[in-house]
């Protein structure tokens, strides 16, 4: 079944105008308002940079870890478990590859830096409660100061509570490490 313009939006025109503005804030560096940028994540598949950050550590590789903010909009503290834990990453706004793993460094690592990424993976998050999405998976070598709301845990562990979709990243991640992967991988989301 196909819509017309008409039955998608009152005022079409009005909504393409909004469109043609979020186009111009974006390709002006500008964020958009955080409620029209997860309102537009959960109506259009989109694509995110999922670097894993990695370090030798007394001979054995760990993972870093950060904590989602206090005010987070997409994934709230729990009232009694807190901030969950995830890999720092950031949406692809059209930009490559170094650029996104820049602007994650600028935004969670400062003090650090993203060195070496090595593609590994694909997670298809079609599932996600906040908007379909396929993540590109990376591991990278972190060099630098570890900010506050970050932590290191041995490759093998993971923290307890985490953002569900990289829950699913780091078991996938931690598998491939476990069973001496080289091969990318791809995973459709098992949710």
């Amino acid at each position: 079944m196909s819509l017309s313009e008409s039955d998608t939006h009152p005022d079409a025109a009005a909504f393409l105008r909004y469109l043609g503005h979020l186009h111009e804030l974006r390709l002006r560096g500008v964020r958009w308002p955080p409620a029209v940028f997860e309102a537009l994540l959960n109506v259009l598949s989109h694509c995110s940079w999922e670097p894993v950050p990695t370090r030798q550590h007394q001979g054995r590789l760990q993972l870093l870890y950060s904590q989602r903010p206090s005010d987070d909009l997409a994934y709230p503290p729990d009232p009694i478990k807190g901030q969950p834990w995830y890999f720092a990453g950031t949406n692809n706004r059209g930009e490559s590859s170094v650029e996104g793993f820049a602007r994650v460094g600028a935004e969670d690592f400062l003090g650090g830096r993203l060195v070496s990424p090595q593609f590994v993976g694909c997670m298809n998050w079609h599932r996600e409660q906040r908007g379909p999405d396929v993540g590109l998976v990376f591991l990278c070598q972190y060099e630098g100061e570890v900010p506050s709301h970050c932590r290191w845990f041995d490759w093998d562990q993971r923290p307890d509570h985490m953002v569900e979709g990289h829950r699913l990243l780091a078991e996938r991640v931690i598998e491939a490490i476990r069973n001496g992967e080289t091969t990318p991988w791809f995973v459709d989301d098992p949710r």
